[in-house]
Parts: structure tokens; C-alpha cells; sequence
């Protein structure tokens, strides 16, 4: 399941950074109002997502995306439209932890260097390089909160810019 979860994630990004998702494929919240049917408003600079249980400051010039997989899995994207991005895949997990082993058993031939650990708001988070073929180097961050895994992906390059937004996450 896990090889499945990484491949979606990694299309879906692609597709998104070039802004060619449909609209019935995708939320603007800038055009949702609170009673959002995904579950999550972006106020402000405040993203705030009541489905999962979390809110971070989000730089004004982002827009923010859900795409549901229907499976309970979801690809959250948030970008300014030009070259700054980054997304979040959520769904469903039965383990406690993941490790950079747990991440090799399911994907073998993932990259995985600079592995760190670091606490977003109490819970434990895996932050570490990959390198994927059709985005070049990325910086990613995996934790589990409530039966769920979160992927947070970005380029490398965006590493200070996503912690910067990281620095600011809740779970409400």
C-alpha cells in the first residue's frame, strides 16, 4: 500500500505544481467558505483543517487544495503560483512510529538521506532528503497523529521555508 501512497503522492504533486487539476478535482479555499465540505478554511494567513485536526500560518500568497482519494487519504497542496510549493498526503496508519527502516520496508528503492528527528507541536516527526526522478531533490518531513501518517514534501530548496510554516503547526 505504501508504494501505491508514495507514487499518488508524488503525480498528484507534479500535476498540481503545474495547475492542471480540474476543478471538481480540487478546492480553492480562497473560494470555499467555513462550512467547507473538505473540512478546512484558509483565513488569513491561517490554514485551519478540522477534518485532521491542525492549523499552521500559511504565507498570504498561497492558495490552498484538497484532493480527496476517497480511500480516507487526502493530498493537501499549497502554493503562490509561481515556484514556491508544497503538499501534504495524509492517510489512514496502524503503527505508532515511522522510521527511515519502516519507510525501506514499504519502499524499497526510496532515498533517504540527512535523516533528522524533531517534535511538531509533541508528536514525533522524520525529517530527511529524498530525491524523486520528476522533481529533483526534496525535503520531507512523515509523522503519525491519530491513526494517520502525514507526508509533508517540498523541493530541498524550500527546506528553510517549510519549517518556517512547520514552526507554526497546532493540532486543535
Amino acid at each position: 500500500m505504501a508504494v501505491t501512497i508514495v507514487f499518488l503522492w508524488t503525480r498528484v504533486w507534479e500535476t498540481t505544481s503545474n495547475h492542471e487539476l480540474s476543478q471538481t478535482e480540487t478546492k480553492e479555499t480562497n473560494e470555499q467558505s467555513a462550512a467547507n465540505p473538505q473540512g478546512f478554511t484558509h483565513e488569513g494567513n491561517q490554514y485551519r483543517n478540522t477534518t485532521y485536526g491542525f492549523s499552521f500560518a500559511l504565507p498570504s500568497m498561497y492558495i490552498a487544495r484538497s484532493n480527496s482519494l476517497g480511500d480516507d487519504s487526502e493530498i493537501l497542496t499549497f502554493d503562490d503560483g509561481q515556484k514556491h510549493s508544497f503538499q501534504i498526503f495524509i492517510t489512514s496508519h496502524d503503527e505508532p512510529l515511522i522510521t527511515p527502516e519502516r519507510i525501506k520496508l514499504d519502499v524499497p528503492d526510496m532515498v533517504i538521506n540527512d535523516v533528522r528527528t524533531a517534535t511538531l507541536d509533541g508528536v514525533d516527526a522524520l525529517l530527511f532528503k529524498s530525491f524523486d526522478a520528476s522533481l529533483g531533490e526534496t525535503y520531507e518531513v512523515w509523522f503519525i497523529y491519530k491513526n494517520h501518517l502525514y507526508q509533508i514534501m517540498t523541493y530541498a530548496k524550500q527546506e528553510s521555508e517549510l519549517n518556517t510554516v512547520l514552526d507554526s503547526w497546532k493540532f486543535i
